[in-house]
């Protein structure tokens, strides 16, 4: 799957627009979540480290970490100032209280018990730290691998409500829930936010892609 993803994002259109998306949201939320200092950031599953890389060139960041797994993408990162470190989300190689904001972008999905990753990101993050976390909607993604356009490789696909019974669990605190992106639009990224906030007025969230959990410690 490593060429295939890489190949997916850069070439691919609905696959490029998905990235560009998840990057959008993800620097929403932080600037929305940081600290007045620096933030010390984690990405989890940062693949080649680009959504962090996309994050670092428009918010002033302390330290910039990603977790990934596969030693083939860390091998493609091209920014010296992200430091990518080869692990496993359920046993996060990092000492309590590293991070003010942990991003799981798309991951939870492809962890086996992400029980243990939620007991991780609950260790490593600082108090009043923020837990970033988006995961396609189920249905999407069972429509998805029976039209065979992805790959039936997720763990499990979680609602909303059970992202956010599980985080309770492990002791965080919900700040907010959403969804975002409509997956039949793969087009300019300013068109996809207009039509999104219109969708929102005519409570259409539903039919959007992603869904996303913020909580904090």
């Amino acid at each position: 799957m490593k060429e295939e993803y890489i190949k997916e994002r850069e070439k691919n259109i609905l696959g490029r627009f998905k990235f560009c998306r998840r990057c959008e949201e993800a620097f929403s939320l932080i600037e929305k979540f940081k600290p007045l200092r620096r933030p010390d950031i984690l990405d989890v599953g940062a693949c080649d480290g680009r959504m962090l890389k996309s994050i670092k060139d428009r918010i002033t960041l302390g330290k910039a970490a990603g977790l990934e797994e596969n030693g083939y993408f860390i091998s493609l990162k091209n920014d010296p100032d992200i430091n990518l470190v080869k692990g496993s989300a359920e046993k996060l190689p990092f000492e309590n209280g590293s991070f003010d904001i942990i991003l799981a972008s798309s991951v939870v999905e492809h962890i086996k018990n992400p029980d243990n990753f939620f007991q991780e990101a609950f260790r490593v993050l600082r108090k009043n730290g923020v837990l970033i976390v988006f995961a396609a909607v189920p249905f999407y993604c069972s429509f998805a691998v029976k039209l065979k356009l992805q790959k039936n490789d997720h763990y499990k696909n979680f609602k909303l409500s059970e992202l956010e019974e599980k985080l309770c669990v492990y002791g965080f605190e919900t700040i907010c829930t959403a969804r975002f992106a409509l997956p039949a639009v793969a087009s300019l990224l300013k068109l996809e936010m207009f039509l999104e906030k219109f969708f929102r007025l005519l409570r259409l969230n539903f039919l959007m892609f992603y869904q996303e959990i913020v909580v904090k410690k």
